[in-house]
C-alpha cells in the first residue's frame, strides 16, 4: 500500500462522494418552484440552476475519477480490479469498488439530466439523486472502513474513524460547492444559499470537533503511541496548525463571528479552502500515525 495513493483516494473520494451528496440532497429537497422547470415539470438546460447542478456533478465526477485511479495504481496488480469487480465474495473493499463506480456513473447521469437539451422531467432527476445519496454515503463510510480491515493497525480499529471521515467528507463536499460557485460564476446569484450550506458547515465542524477530541481520547489506551506521535511528535505541527487550527477551529470561528454579526464578514471561499486543507491533513496524521 502506498501511503500517498491511499491518501490521495481517502482524501479525493470522500470529497467527491462529500459532492455527490450535497448536490444530490439539495435538488432532492428543493421545491419544484425554485427550480429551471418551465410549465409541464421539464428542466431547462443552462439555466442558473442547471449549471450549478451540471457543472457541480462534472466536478464531482472529475474527482471521483481521479479517486478511482488512485485506488487502482495503489493495488500491487491493477488488473487485480477486474477480478475484484466480477468476485462473487462480498467484501468491504468489493463494497466500496462498486460504490465509487457508482457514484462515477450517477455523476455523469446527473450532469447529463441537468446540462441535456432533452429537458428530462424533474421526477427522473429526483429518482437519479435519490441513488446517488445512497452511493455517496457508501463511498463516505468506506474511505474510513479501508484502514479498519488492516489488522496490525490498532490505531484504525476504532470505529470514531469511520465517523470523522464521513463528517470531513459532508464538510468537503460543501467546500467544494462553495468553490463551483465562484468559479463558475454563480456565487453572487446563490449566495444566500452559500450563507447557509456553510451554516450547516459550521454544525459539521462542531460536530467533528467533538468527535476528532474522543477519539484522541479513547485511543490513548489502544494505540499511545500513535496518539503521541498526533499530539507531541513527528506529526504534532501538522495535527495542531493544519487539521485543528486551520480546518476546524479557524473555519468555525470565521462562521461564528459572519453569524452574530461581531463585524466580520468573510466571504464564504475563505473557510471552504481552509476546510479542504484540514480534510487533507486529517488523512495524512491518521494514516501517517498509525
Amino acid at each position: 500500500m502506498s501511503s500517498s495513493l491511499i491518501i490521495a483516494y481517502l482524501f479525493l473520494g470522500g470529497a467527491g462522494a462529500g459532492m455527490l451528496f450535497v448536490l444530490s440532497a439539495v435538488s432532492f429537497f428543493s421545491p419544484s418552484r425554485d427550480l429551471d422547470l418551465d410549465g409541464s415539470g421539464r428542466l431547462q438546460p443552462w439555466g442558473s440552476y442547471a449549471r450549478l447542478y451540471g457543472l457541480g456533478y462534472c466536478v464531482s465526477l472529475a474527482i471521483c475519477i481521479v479517486a478511482a485511479l488512485c485506488l487502482v495504481f495503489d493495488m500491487a496488480r491493477p488488473d487485480a480490479i477486474l477480478g475484484l469487480i466480477f468476485n462473487p465474495n462480498v467484501s468491504v473493499v468489493s463494497i466500496g469498488a462498486y460504490g465509487l463506480g457508482l457514484c462515477i456513473a450517477l455523476n455523469a447521469a446527473l450532469a447529463i439530466i441537468w446540462l441535456s437539451h432533452f429537458r428530462p422531467n424533474i421526477m427522473l432527476c429526483r429518482i437519479v439523486s435519490a441513488l446517488a445519496i445512497v452511493a455517496a454515503c457508501v463511498v463516505m463510510s468506506y474511505t474510513g472502513l479501508l484502514l479498519g480491515i488492516i489488522p496490525h493497525a490498532v490505531f484504525w480499529q476504532s470505529p470514531l474513524i469511520v465517523v470523522l471521515f464521513v463528517l470531513s467528507s459532508l464538510s468537503c463536499g460543501i467546500a467544494l460547492v462553495v468553490l463551483a460557485m465562484m468559479a463558475f460564476r454563480l456565487l453572487a446569484p446563490f449566495w444566500n444559499a452559500a450563507r447557509t450550506v456553510l451554516l450547516v458547515d459550521g454544525v459539521l465542524i462542531g460536530v467533528e470537533l467533538i468527535v476528532l477530541t474522543v477519539f484522541i481520547a479513547s485511543s490513548q489506551q489502544s494505540a499511545p503511541e500513535a496518539v503521541e506521535t498526533l499530539v507531541t511528535g513527528d506529526l504534532a505541527a501538522l495535527f495542531w496548525t493544519g487539521l485543528v487550527a486551520m480546518g476546524l477551529v479557524v473555519p468555525l470561528a470565521m462562521e461564528l463571528a459572519s453569524r452574530w454579526k461581531v463585524g466580520l464578514d468573510v466571504h464564504p471561499c475563505i473557510p471552504a479552502v481552509l476546510v479542504l486543507i484540514g480534510g487533507l491533513c486529517l488523512r495524512i496524521c491518521i494514516v501517517f500515525a498509525a
